[in-house]
């Protein structure tokens, strides 16, 4: 009883407060930091991360924009030159093609199969489609 008749009381000024106080509230979320990071989250002897620490071993730990290709036009030259204007933006640092990735393993003495191995799922389907 007490309780409902608080709410009568007060009812108006609750949701008027509420109300007001709703766009500072999501202003200062917004200004609150996240974080994101992988090796926070993930617990060190979990499965997961095992596989992200070996991943980020053997492939470093750059974050990664992936940019498919449709069927038809993923011929070479094509691709080639998309990585060129890519690369050409301000903020990318490095785009690589299936043939750029290819000649880079190959200066690091990789074999030709294992290179074929590391770029089928990467960056090529099972069809070695881009």
């Amino acid at each position: 009883m007490m309780i409902s008749s608080f709410y009568n009381k007060y009812s108006r000024q609750l949701i008027w407060g509420v109300f007001c106080t709703l766009p500072v509230l999501t202003f200062l979320a917004e200004l609150l930091p996240s974080n994101n990071d992988i090796e926070t989250w993930l617990p060190k002897d979990s499965d997961v991360r095992i596989v992200y620490d070996r991943f980020k071993a053997e492939f470093g730990a750059e974050e990664v924009v992936l940019v498919a290709v449709q069927e038809g036009l993923d011929r070479p030259l094509l691709v080639e030159a998309t990585a060129s204007r890519i690369e050409s933006l301000p903020t990318v640092r490095q785009c690589w093609t299936p043939q750029r990735l290819k000649s880079i393993l190959h200066e690091f003495k990789v074999e030709p199969a294992e290179i074929d191995n590391r770029l089928n799922g990467l960056l090529m389907n099972s069809e070695k489609n881009v």
